[in-house]
């Protein structure tokens, strides 16, 4: 039998001396586990009734997105216009237009409210709409910096 086992059947690691603590670290790992999920998938934010709900898996149309990528060309107080592959366009802004853009701190992306200033010549932007575009001019509802 080995010489560091207890006469009444402990182990070799000191019996309940090692269990006690192996429980508490494990119970403590899973409770860090579920907060980082629980970080990292937070609850959706309550919804601003003047933007039009995003879309889902099952009215998403890949042919008619709600959106527009592209990278900005100009700013003024009541646009932002923009280059989207080949093709020019602009983003009315009004007074119920949402300004954001993504900051990274400490590698965590969050969106934080952004202002016109905060957009740049060449930045990435996406344009969220409910409308199809006149004359390449979207009524824009969220025009978001993404780099």
């Amino acid at each position: 039998m080995n010489e560091n086992m207890s006469a009444k059947g402990g182990s070799a690691f000191g019996g309940k001396k090692v269990i006690i603590p192996l429980v508490a670290i494990a119970v403590v790992a899973i409770a860090v586990f579920i907060l980082m999920q629980s970080k990292s998938n937070p609850a959706a934010p309550a919804t601003d009734s003047t933007l039009t709900p995003p879309q889902t898996g099952r009215d998403f149309d890949p042919q008619h997105p709600n959106f527009i990528m592209g990278k900005v060309q100009k700013v003024s107080s009541s646009q932002i216009d923009f280059q989207s592959g080949p093709v020019n366009y602009s983003a009315q802004i009004s007074p119920t237009t949402k300004l954001v853009k993504q900051v990274s701190v400490k590698g965590v992306v969050s969106v934080v409210d952004a202002t016109l200033a905060d957009f740049k010549t060449n930045s990435s932007i996406i344009v969220y709409f409910s409308s199809d575009p006149k004359n390449n001019v979207f009524q824009a509802e969220k025009v978001q910096i993404i780099n």
